[in-house]
């Protein structure tokens, strides 16, 4: 690895920690808030906060921020979570209604298959967001603040604080390294078939390098994966096992 290199990967191993130590002071500010909108609520009640309102998304609008502010309204207003699909469905434009609208009815009703249809459809997925994480250089003439500032914003898009435990974003970390840290050939293969979480990325990785029992064969030595949308690219086809 070259120091260049070297220095790009300090400075986001650096931008992860932060995230990490901030997410804390994050959910204790936004369970601030619900406390004391909770408190506020009743007839005529002192200081109470009115109704916020969500806007219709916008031809130019970044749909990645709108379903990230919509989803801190919602957190924040206190909508019962069976209710946030149907708030957001009328708010939906163009190829994010499409998506939305793409789904059976009652996968339309779960907030979260809507969201990760949108994401899918629109290349928005945390895999995309971690491989520009990785991949953001250090450009000449950039200052380093800039630098930070644009690392920090594609680790949030990718680790999803706003979405996410923090044990939840521990696991995205330790499951992006053990694929990385596999033999070439079983890394590959485990990508292939995006992994969730870190325990099925184990499953896949130990069926890869294990050969079976003697005697014994397996059903399928390429197995078909899940058809997903919005796959990495350039792993079109199986690769070699």
């Amino acid at each position: 690895m070259s120091e260049r290199q070297a220095q790009v990967q300090q400075a986001q191993n650096e931008v992860l920690l932060e995230l990490g130590q901030a997410l804390t002071a994050d959910r204790a500010v936004l369970q601030e808030l619900l406390v004391s909108g909770d408190r506020g609520r009743g007839p005529r009640a002192a200081g109470a906060v009115g109704p916020i309102h969500v806007p219709k998304m916008g031809e130019a609008d970044d749909a990645e921020a709108f379903l990230e502010t919509f989803r801190g309204v919602a957190e924040v207003s206190g909508w019962p979570r069976q209710e946030w699909a149907h708030r957001l469905l009328p708010l939906l434009t163009g190829e994010a209604q499409l998506a939305a609208h793409s789904l059976l009815a009652g996968a339309q009703r779960d907030y979260e298959a809507v969201e990760r249809a949108i994401r899918d459809r629109l290349g928005l997925t945390p895999e995309e967001h971690r491989r520009r994480f990785r991949a953001l250089p250090f450009a000449e003439g950039d200052r380093p603040f800039t630098y930070a500032q644009q690392l920090r914003d594609q680790a949030r898009r990718w680790l999803g604080p706003e979405r996410n435990t923090p044990d939840e974003i521990v696991e995205q970390v330790a499951l992006e390294r053990f694929i990385e840290g596999l033999p070439a050939r079983t890394s590959t293969w485990v990508r292939y078939h995006r992994p969730e979480n870190l325990q099925a990325a184990v499953n896949i990785a130990e069926g890869h390098l294990v050969p079976p029992p003697d005697g014994q064969t397996t059903t399928s030595t390429n197995p078909e994966p899940a058809d997903r949308r919005g796959g990495p690219a350039g792993l079109q086809t199986h690769p070699a096992t």
